[in-house]
């Protein structure tokens, strides 16, 4: 008995791939970022209202996908929007996030784990561009505005700013 065998005979077809555009505009992705960290500022609210440290943690545990949506007209706007006046380095860090857009908005922070937590989203922001004559003023401010802070439930904060201060130097 004669077996005989089939080859199938495969071709291999070359397709070629369409640049599929699924960037959504500049905008649109600055204002989903602003969305999320406004969420990320309610959390840190509930926070310190709670006294519940975990809060503050979920928020730390979210910073790696924030970092790299941050530019410098967010940061721009954050400041303007969450830190108050009476915070002594905020002129330094407006300077630091230049931006065209002049609108005037009055801060409303309600607690200086707000304004803390927007100054690391700064430092974190000058780190990640390589820009070490900046970043290193601006962790020591946030190490003196931290340690004129008598909290001791954010010791997860406290920690990963001590961190990125020693990364900035």
């Amino acid at each position: 008995m004669a077996s005989s065998t089939k080859k199938q005979k495969t071709e291999s077809i070359d397709v070629e791939m369409k640049d599929v555009d699924d960037s959504k505009p500049q905008a649109e992705i600055e204002a989903l970022t602003m969305e999320d960290i406004k969420e990320h500022i309610s959390i840190i609210e509930k926070s310190v209202v709670n006294k519940e440290p975990r809060f503050m943690s979920r928020v730390l545990r979210q910073l790696a996908a924030t970092r790299k949506k941050l530019n410098d007209s967010i940061m721009h706007q954050l400041i303007k929007t969450y830190v108050t006046d009476s915070y002594e380095f905020k002129p330094n860090l407006l300077e630091l996030f230049s931006s065209c857009d002049m609108r005037d908005e009055k801060p409303h922070a309600r607690s200086v784990l707000t304004e803390i937590y927007i100054h690391l989203l700064g430092l974190i922001h000058l780190i990640d561009n390589s820009r070490t004559n900046d970043s290193v003023p601006c962790a020591q401010a946030l190490i003196n505005k931290v340690m004129s802070v008598n909290k001791t439930c954010n010791s997860h904060a406290w920690s990963s700013m001590f961190f990125l201060l020693q990364s900035s130097l």
